[in-house]
């Protein structure tokens, strides 16, 4: 019994030295490298992005995203992200609209999209990064001459006291590949302010994919108008 709990202390003394030694390296590592990184206001943030979208200038989006410019001078940007970031890149920019957070979402309000994994079974993808949700951004442009608005999960975010993007990477590859292709996106938006039990009840209970959509259809008709910017 005594060597038991020996053992347990041991486990215990060494799994609180790890969680220490994360969070410093958390602190030391998660942080911006520079002041310019992120943006100062909403509207800062999402002319930022445009800018950034038209000269296709991939260290610039780095520098407003939140994972990638903490990270920036440990790790080079990740294949995927900018594949997907390049796909974006291609729709022809008119305007950005920011979709703002509604204000009665409470603090660990997410931005939730509608997916579909590979086995064709609906799934929600959830952005929970930073210390409060702000709300998105959304693209106006226009493909083979017809003017298109996309959601390619642009999540703003606070952080540090300043506002960053956090790219919905799943989100973002379907929207790069709708782009490229001329086809419609499959993942949706939930309406900003849903709640997670709420869009967990659109994909539980053995739905499939269209009934996924038919539920978030309903919630969408009833959700508030958006406010955009």
């Amino acid at each position: 019994m005594r060597r038991t709990w020996r053992v347990s202390t041991v486990i215990l003394l060494a799994t609180s030295a790890f969680a220490g030694c994360r969070e410093a390296v958390q602190r030391a590592v998660l942080k911006p490298a520079d002041p310019s990184a992120g943006a100062a206001s909403l509207e800062e943030l999402a002319a930022a992005y445009k800018l950034v979208h038209r000269q296709k200038d991939l260290a610039g989006f780095c520098n407003l995203e939140l994972s990638l410019c903490q990270l920036r001078d440990w790790v080079a940007t990740p294949a995927r992200q900018r594949a997907a970031l390049e796909g974006l890149f291609e729709l022809p920019l008119e305007a950005v609209r920011l979709e703002r957070m509604p204000p009665e979402t409470g603090e660990g309000g997410a931005v939730m999209y509608l997916r579909q994994t590979p086995q064709g079974q609906p799934a929600i993808d959830v952005g929970m990064s930073g210390d409060q949700r702000c709300g998105k951004l959304l693209l106006v442009g226009r493909t083979d001459g017809a003017a298109v608005e996309l959601d390619p999960g642009l999540v703003v975010v606070r952080a540090q006291g300043r506002y960053y993007l956090d790219l919905s990477l799943l989100v973002a590859e379907d929207a790069a590949h709708a782009i490229r292709n001329g086809v419609a996106p499959r993942c949706r938006p939930f309406p900003l302010g849903t709640e997670l039990q709420s869009a967990a009840q659109a994909t539980g209970r053995g739905k499939n994919w269209a009934a996924a959509n038919q539920a978030l259809d309903a919630l969408v008709r009833a959700a508030p108008r958006p406010r955009a910017r």
